[in-house]
């Protein structure tokens, strides 16, 4: 992999893990919170849990894997390293 910001982290995600499923789960399990409980004080704990959910998932670790990608291509190969 030449270029760790191109890499596209959703490519090897099965098709339940991609973000419009995050997306439209997240969606479905905040709209069942209200619809069943009518009650704001219920929902908005439900809703902060998803939006944190969500930011990991859909930001957080995207960027990571890019991270830990670009570390390890930064980093001399240890077998290179070994064989001098």
């Amino acid at each position: 992999m030449n270029n760790p910001e191109n890499y596209d982290v959703w490519s090897e995600k099965p098709p339940w893990c991609q973000p419009w499923t995050i997306l439209l789960t997240g969606s479905v399990i905040i709209a069942t919170s209200w619809l069943l409980f009518h009650q704001w004080w219920l929902s908005l704990p439900v809703a902060a849990v998803i939006a944190l959910w969500w930011w990991y998932f859909l930001l957080a670790y995207p960027r990571l894997v890019r991270q830990a990608i670009a570390m390890e291509q930064s980093q001399p190969s240890t077998s290179q390293a070994n064989s001098d």
